[in-house]
């Protein structure tokens, strides 16, 4: 099994505001330009972001690697550097954890073959060893596979 997660390759209008040095107000602007000039809805990048200084919930954009360089080229040659640098090292992030993940189920897979030719009913104490292992293996992976999706810098304040 493959994994794929280039779709979910993805930047929030936050973290644009950040590595441009410019207002988060001026970016989300920006993002509902572009949407209106793309006849885009915003409605699917829209998401709520609560500040842990104060507690309020604002509004930033989360963007596909395809609108975030949309949005970047009318900035200025420096600006577009630091962002496209920023994709490019989450794309190098995302690629090795995939390689990491798509490597643990393959291992997984040669395991339960394995477990299955030494035999499907071995038990240790009264309890089946197969089902066992494959319950601790698919929780391992059930607490990788999310950090495949954290693009964001750890989530950090505005």
């Amino acid at each position: 099994m493959n994994i794929s997660n280039q779709d979910r390759l993805s930047m929030s209008s936050r973290e644009i505001a950040k590595l441009t040095n410019k207002s988060h107000v001026h970016v989300k602007r920006d993002c509902q330009k572009m949407f209106m000039a793309l006849d885009i809805s915003p409605k699917g990048y829209i998401h709520n972001w609560i500040d842990p200084q104060n507690g309020q919930t604002y509004t930033e954009y989360v963007l596909p690697k395809l609108l975030i360089e949309t949005l970047i080229t009318g900035y200025s040659w420096k600006l577009r550097y630091w962002v496209i640098q920023r994709l490019h090292e989450l794309e190098i992030t995302n690629k090795y954890l995939q390689e990491q993940l798509n490597s643990l189920l393959k291992q997984y897979s040669i395991f339960d073959s394995n477990l299955s030719d030494a035999g499907r009913f071995l038990s240790v104490g009264g309890r089946q060893l197969k089902p066992l292992y494959k319950q601790e293996i698919k929780a391992l992976i059930q607490v990788i596979q999310p950090d495949l999706f954290i693009l964001e810098n750890d989530k950090e304040e505005k």
